[in-house]
């Protein structure tokens, strides 16, 4: 797996070049995904597991970020969130996204809280595996 730096993992697309479209399934994906996580090194690790899907992928380090991307780049399709963030937390994200892009699916993630907290939203515990990730991509 290719490491990227955290710098580089703040907002900047990965994954698919210029020209370039890979997929899980074969087939030619439209949609992106956003990571977003306030640590950068996990945001990058994120990043990475679905790049290596061959997704188009961005990263953000805080709702407000991730907002903006959202109103930037309408091809993104899943966000993918970490729950504990400083400002607006993972739970708060969502509901936003659910308000301004209902089209737009978000996951939450956290090793610190279990799904049980997050009210019924779509959950994958840290640390990620593969096959988790994996599913996730199939829906972008």
């Amino acid at each position: 797996m290719k490491r990227r730096t955290a710098a580089r993992a703040e907002a900047e697309p990965v994954g698919c070049g210029e020209g370039m479209t890979q997929s899980v399934s074969r087939r030619e994906r439209t949609g992106a995904v956003l990571v977003v996580e306030d640590d950068p090194l996990v945001r990058a690790s994120g990043i990475d597991m679905f790049a290596d899907l061959g997704l188009r992928v961005y990263g953000a380090y805080s709702g407000a970020q991730a907002l903006h991307l959202l109103r930037e780049k309408p091809h993104i399709r899943l966000v993918f969130t970490d729950v504990r963030m400083p400002g607006m937390d993972g739970a708060s994200l969502a509901r936003e996204i659910a308000r301004l892009h209902p089209d737009v699916k978000v996951v939450l993630t956290s090793g610190y809280v279990g799904s049980e907290q997050v009210a019924g939203l779509p959950f994958v515990p840290k640390p990620w595996n593969a096959e988790a990730i994996a599913a996730l991509a199939t829906e972008v």
